[in-house]
């Protein structure tokens, strides 16, 4: 958005009297838009009005939880309102950590697709040893479940596969022996 990249180049050069209303119309027109609210409340964080800036703050939160920056405007906000024990607390129980978005949001688990190549031995080598450590060494629970479930497909499979081909051998053995 153009009005958002004009408001950054504002507040680059120190003109935040004028990169906020620009920020303020951005919102109005478009309420979800993240990196006007975002920008908006780390303008207002930077004079002073805290209060308004959390709203902006969270709000853009909720619009995208996975970036980082608003989780640190948050803890600094509260810091600045003088709630520092509760930012720690919330800190210090993983409610924003950087742990705690990467297990919520499941980064660094592999697709289901690539388990099933996993058990298969067809993924290639770096990739098959990265699953093997986020299953063996990570102890991730939902993969490893994901794999049993597989297993168990890949299991059933392979039975009826094998039922299939002795029936067809049952049945053809007759023929089999009349060629020779």
């Amino acid at each position: 958005d153009t009005r958002v990249l004009a408001a950054r180049i504002l507040v680059r050069k120190r003109l935040i009297g004028r990169a906020e209303p620009i920020l303020v119309d951005a919102v109005k027109a478009e309420p979800d838009h993240f990196e006007a609210r975002f920008g908006l409340g780390v303008l207002m964080l930077s004079t002073g009005r805290i209060a308004q800036a959390l709203g902006h703050i969270r709000h853009a939160q909720k619009i995208d939880p996975m970036r980082l920056g608003t989780y640190r405007a948050v803890a600094k906000a509260r810091i600045m309102l003088g709630q520092v024990a509760e930012a720690i607390s919330r800190r210090d129980a993983g409610i924003h950590s950087l742990g705690e978005i990467w297990r919520r949001h499941r980064i660094s688990c592999p697709t289901r697709e690539d388990l099933g190549s996993y058990l298969l031995e067809v993924l290639p080598g770096p990739q098959q040893l990265y699953v093997h450590f986020h299953l063996v060494t990570v102890g991730c629970r939902l993969c490893q479940a994901n794999l049993d479930d597989l297993r168990q497909l890949h299991d059933g499979v392979e039975k009826d596969r094998q039922a299939r081909r002795k029936r067809y051998f049952e049945s053809s053995a007759g023929y089999l022996q009349r060629d020779n």
